[in-house]
């Protein structure tokens, strides 16, 4: 089986993309926000572990996306086959940047198929995706992880290039 990490900023579209591949093996983390000032729910979730799912013979695990969670990532980036970037198409680079170093320090990267997805497209900002584009040489997309077509699609390619790669680190 195949390990591919779902990485990108909080928010970026990570659960979502990891729980539309497939709703009956999907195991989620997701907790409400709390806003601390009012002591409520502000109606949003985050996630606080790792979320799972599959498809074909790929496990996907879905990274959370806030810094404090870095010890997971940690531990998941010593094998891994396969890295999806995530990130909003009109956030500034800033945190793509430091995801991506974080991850490129471990020697399972450099034989990973890598892939950066540019979530909520029809809030495009087209200055930071040409900026981001430019600095990684990565196949890239625009994906709402709420369209199970494309990503389905999204999902074959993936799966297409893992099989491809004799390279790639086994679970």
């Amino acid at each position: 089986m195949k390990k591919v990490l779902v990485v990108g900023k909080q928010n970026a579209g990570k659960t979502t993309f990891v729980r539309n591949i497939s709703e009956s093996t999907f195991a989620g983390t997701d907790v409400p926000v709390l806003d601390l000032k009012e002591l409520k729910e502000t109606g949003e979730t985050t996630t606080v572990g790792v979320e799972v799912n599959f498809y074909k013979d790929i496990a996907f695990y879905g990274l959370p996306g806030q810094r404090r969670f870095s010890f997971l990532w940690e531990t998941f980036a010593k094998s891994f086959d396969g890295i999806v970037f995530l990130h909003p198409s009109f956030s500034p680079p800033e945190e793509i940047d430091y995801i991506y170093s974080f991850f490129s320090k471990f020697p399972s990267f450099q034989k990973s198929y890598k892939m950066l997805i540019f979530t909520y497209p029809e809030k495009m900002d087209y200055a930071v995706v040409n900026r981001i584009i430019s600095v990684y040489d990565l196949p890239y997309t625009y994906l709402n992880p709420n369209d199970r077509s494309k990503l389905l699609k999204v999902l074959e390619v993936i799966e297409n290039n893992l099989m491809d790669r004799e390279d790639v680190v086994a679970l």
